[in-house]
């Protein structure tokens, strides 16, 4: 099964990827490994809210126009703008007349802008494009006015207080954190960066990942390949070494030792993880199989289900391993259900369709033929 999805990471990146049942984890290191990285597709992008925030959908039309559907799949902005984003903080990025701006969940327009590119407001506030200059990302309050000076290559949004800003140097790019008035948390930069989660986010030095905590201190010395988000639920996060994948705790010490293709990150207590590059399976923390084995492709657990593949379809199992939801999709977006929706792809010779479904697997909006972009 495939998924369409882009991910447009300011000026740096521009990316179309296939993936299948699920577009899983995205790394923060572009030099990663190929083939781990059509993999690797979600858990630490961008810090903003998951699709349908605050019970509001984003809708597309097969010509890419966008509106915005409530849970029970009733149209309540109309499909017309050009591109949008999804409701976070109760505000909606939209390309508008001349460029980005920002409406309200009633569909009225709060922050005009226009701006060349606008990410979802986390912690009140939301990083901006202006230009197309070395400079030319900053960041906004709700109210649209600039937080602080702009000075950024590229901006992310803001997580606990912080977020991830590339810097664009005469000899080339550099990452940073800042805090929430603009401050760097640390005069270290870093050759890449990933949000902060539960106090800690991985860096990349010297061509190996550590952690950092908030004040930017080294909690976990730069020595593994890879370093995805730290779980402040499970105390985890996950790690490559050697081409294998396990995980640490909070301070860079294994607990669950690398010994499979490829795994995602925690949620109910339960993590897919792959044996070698084969079947894919559930562990608990302990690294036990809390569910064995025997599914093609799965996704983490979100509001008690999990998207997996069985004979080439997708459906939904609980947490127990019971199939709740029948494989009857081509794909399922890796993010599972949120605020009671999920979305689920179908393909066939010549075009794809898309629609949210319910926990019972009805369809509450579509199936609607044409490709549907993703942030």
């Amino acid at each position: 099964m495939k998924v369409y999805r882009i991910i447009a990471i300011g000026c740096l990146v521009l990316m179309l990827t296939l993936c299948a049942c699920s577009p899983t984890e995205a790394g923060a290191d572009p030099e990663a490994d190929p083939a781990v990285q059509n993999e690797l597709e979600s858990e630490t992008g961008t810090a903003g809210d998951p699709v349908g925030n605050q019970n509001l959908f984003l809708v597309r039309n097969p010509d890419t126009t966008v509106g915005y559907i409530d849970q029970s799949g009733e149209l309540v902005i109309p499909i017309h703008f050009l591109d949008g984003k999804d409701f976070s903080e109760g505000m909606a990025a939209v390309i508008l007349d001349e460029g980005w701006g920002y409406i309200n969940t009633a569909g009225e327009t709060v922050i005009e802008g226009p701006f060349v590119s606008a990410n979802d407001f986390t912690d009140g506030l939301a990083a901006v494009q202006y230009d197309n200059e070395s400079t030319g990302w900053g960041y906004i309050d709700t109210t649209g006015e600039p937080a602080f000076e702009r000075r950024f290559r590229l901006a992310l949004p803001f997580n606990e207080d912080r977020a991830v800003v590339i810097l664009g140097l005469e000899t080339g790019y550099e990452t940073a954190y800042i805090d929430g008035t603009g401050e760097f948390i640390t005069e270290t930069r870093y050759e890449y960066g990933n949000p902060f989660s539960g106090g800690l986010a991985a860096v990349k030095q010297d061509g190996l990942w550590g952690m950092i905590n908030q004040s930017g201190d080294m909690v976990c010395e730069s020595r593994y390949d890879y370093i995805l988000a730290y779980d402040p639920d499970s105390g985890l996060a996950q790690t490559e070494t050697d081409g294998l994948w396990g995980f640490i705790n909070g301070t860079g010490e294994m607990v669950i030792e690398a010994q499979y293709g490829l795994v995602h990150g925690f949620s109910n207590g339960l993590a897919p993880a792959r044996v070698a590059y084969d079947e894919w399976g559930y562990i608990d923390t302990d690294g036990d199989w809390a569910i064995p084995a025997h599914y093609e492709l799965a996704d983490a657990f979100s509001e008690g289900l999990a998207g997996v593949q069985v004979d080439g379809l997708c459906g939904f199992i609980d947490t127990n391993g019971e199939m709740v939801i029948e494989p009857k999709f081509d794909s399922v977006y890796h993010e599972g259900f949120n605020n009671g929706l999920a979305i689920v792809f179908g393909y066939d010779d010549s075009s794809q369709t898309w629609g949210y479904i319910d926990k019972s697997g009805e369809y509450i909006w579509g199936p609607v033929e044409g490709l549907f972009f993703l942030d």
